[in-house]
């Protein structure tokens, strides 16, 4: 009996492990897409950002804003026409 126990404890076991890869295989393509889609919005961001900074009629309020949220981010781009 103690033989049948040690097969069904790991076929569980196994099944465990299955269900734990299948889990973990799901939160890696949520996380990858979330950084694509992180990936994607702060790519715009940077695009608005520069096109606002360099329009020179556009609100301050507007380029702050998104210079506020890029910083928070850690994605504001280098100026390369300054220094």
């Amino acid at each position: 009996m103690s033989e049948n126990s040690s097969c069904g404890d790991f076929q569980e076991s196994i099944q465990k492990l299955k269900d734990l890869r299948e889990e973990l295989c799901t939160k890696q393509k949520i996380w990858k897409d979330a950084y694509k889609e992180r990936t994607f919005v702060v790519g715009e961001l940077q695009d608005l950002y520069t096109r606002l900074k360099e329009d020179g009629s556009a609100p301050s309020w507007c380029l702050e804003k998104a210079e506020s949220i890029l910083t928070e981010l850690a994605a504001l781009p280098n100026d390369q026409d300054e220094g």
